[in-house]
């Protein structure tokens, strides 16, 4: 591991760690590593999205002209989950793709994770490419000019859109006869939940906590189970009445998860066959990715034992491959 990446990426709290400075030399770094891949007078394309986290938009714009000044073109997805940033990374065969997000943890945190134009994470080998650029060769890299500079072409709408088609087309039930409560944590889902989910008329759905304004994401309030404090108890306690209220009248299921961007929380990567089709029988699944159950789990498994099958995921990355394929 080395000094700048961690295990999922780089992270820290921003102004205190992560900040614009380090994400426009990691932009720089990100161009140049890319561009020795392409011909002469071709430019890397980046494809860049984030998460509802106040300091998503300054982390962005930092990366953004460093990419630009590094000669790379780059396409603002906007808010997108993490997922749906690797699948249009795909899709568009763009040579990289930038997610801006530190999952569960609380809202000063940010990060950078940086995935391959296959939509995998970066092998070590590239990582340690742009770290050592970043950390000892950011004055070395060549500052473009005239036509050379990259260009920015912001296409958040078609990239949910295109998204969203990808994930209906690997539906093959119309879903009839469920009811489903999705709750988007006022995270990243909030920009494709209700609209793939709409799409199906003889599903019930409801959604909750599709606020990408709310209060949590700048930190002023911990009052519902968006982060900050998503995954403290307290604030997974409060969403238990949401959840009781919808699944006892009707227990026919519902995908539940800690966060948008991450692959448990909603099944926008190609598992919503696995969550709601009856693969694993009759009864609904819930997905538990850190191999322990939260209190809203508990709280479920205790007051309806034997209608959910828990299936143990280690790690989100398993979850992301079925959607790229």
């Amino acid at each position: 591991m080395g000094k700048l990446f961690g295990t999922d990426g780089i992270r820290g709290v921003v102004n205190a760690g992560l900040d614009a400075d380090l994400a426009y030399k990691v932009g720089l770094a990100a161009a140049q590593v890319l561009a020795k891949n392409k011909k002469p007078g071709e430019k890397p394309v980046v494809t860049i999205g984030k998460d509802t986290r106040i300091s998503g938009d300054l982390l962005k714009g930092s990366l953004i002209a460093g990419l630009c000044t590094a000669g790379a073109d780059v396409l603002d997805l906007g808010t997108l989950p993490t997922p749906g940033v690797a699948w249009v990374t795909v899709d568009e065969k763009a040579d990289a793709g930038i997610v801006i997000s530190a999952s569960h943890n609380p809202f000063e945190h940010n990060g950078i994770k940086i995935f391959n134009g296959q939509g995998y994470k970066l092998s070590d080998e590239l990582e340690e490419k742009i770290e050592d650029v970043v950390l000892f060769g950011h004055n070395d890299v060549g500052r473009k000019t005239g036509g050379d500079i990259g260009k920015v072409s912001y296409v958040a709408e078609k990239a949910v859109l295109d998204y969203i088609d990808h994930l209906e087309s690997t539906i093959t039930s119309d879903l009839a006869g469920l009811r489903i409560l999705v709750d988007c944590a006022n995270g990243a889902s909030y920009t494709t939940a209700a609209r793939l989910f709409d799409r199906f008329s003889k599903l019930r759905t409801d959604v909750i906590n599709a606020d990408p304004d709310f209060p949590s994401r700048d930190g002023r309030s911990h009052r519902l189970p968006g982060r900050p404090g998503s995954v403290q108890p307290e604030n997974q306690r409060k969403r238990i009445p949401h959840l009781h209220r919808f699944t006892v009248p009707e227990p026919s299921g519902f995908p539940l998860g800690r966060q948008g961007e991450h692959p448990p929380y909603f099944p926008d990567q190609g598992q919503i066959q696995s969550l709601l089709h009856d693969d694993f029988g009759q009864r609904p699944v819930l997905f538990d990715n850190e191999r322990h159950y939260n209190v809203v789990f508990d709280f479920i498994l205790e007051r309806l034992p034997g209608i959910f099958q828990v299936l143990h995921h280690p790690f989100a990355e398993t979850l992301q491959i079925p959607a790229l394929k």
